[in-house]
């Protein structure tokens, strides 16, 4: 399961709408739109952790050891 696929299933069980869920994130509601059509992930980090945090995620990064 892909992030996007979990992240639109939290916001579902939450019953948040993607107009809410623009609102709680300060974007705007196409970018939300965009954010989960499943044929554009062209989407920044930035638009990605507004998304997580305003569903109660966090996104971290992690150092591959060598």
């Amino acid at each position: 399961m892909n992030l996007t696929t979990q992240l639109n299933q939290k916001r579902q069980h939450l019953g948040i709408s993607q107009a809410n869920l623009a609102e709680m994130t300060g974007l705007s509601l196409p970018t939300v739109q965009r954010f989960f059509a499943e044929e554009d992930n062209n989407v920044s980090l930035e638009t990605t952790c507004k998304i997580a945090e305003a569903l109660g995620f966090t996104i971290g990064i992690k150092e591959i050891a060598d």
